[in-house]
């Protein structure tokens, strides 16, 4: 996977997984889902990601990576959200 899509980019500091993950797709990763827990993320409440006086540097990122990807989201989910990453 990394030596299509390349590795983590660790420029962004709230929206990293999800935009490694959507890069991944975008070429030519394929995911499924499997039953069972292979993995986790700690849910840190006083994180970096979880703090609410990062939230809106957090929305900013998010907004930036969603709209970046809209071709793996389609036009169904991208419209489903646009009112969420367009505030």
């Amino acid at each position: 996977m990394h030596k299509k899509a390349g590795l983590f980019n660790d420029s962004y500091k709230f929206a990293g997984d999800w935009e490694m993950w959507l890069r991944a797709v975008r070429n030519g990763s394929r995911f499924m889902m499997i039953e069972g827990v292979y993995g986790l993320y700690y849910h840190n409440p006083t994180g970096l990601s979880t703090s609410p006086d990062k939230r809106e540097a957090k929305m900013n990122e998010e907004r930036r990576v969603f709209w970046e990807y809209t071709d793996i989201f389609g036009p169904r989910i991208t419209e489903n959200y646009r009112g969420h990453f367009t505030r």
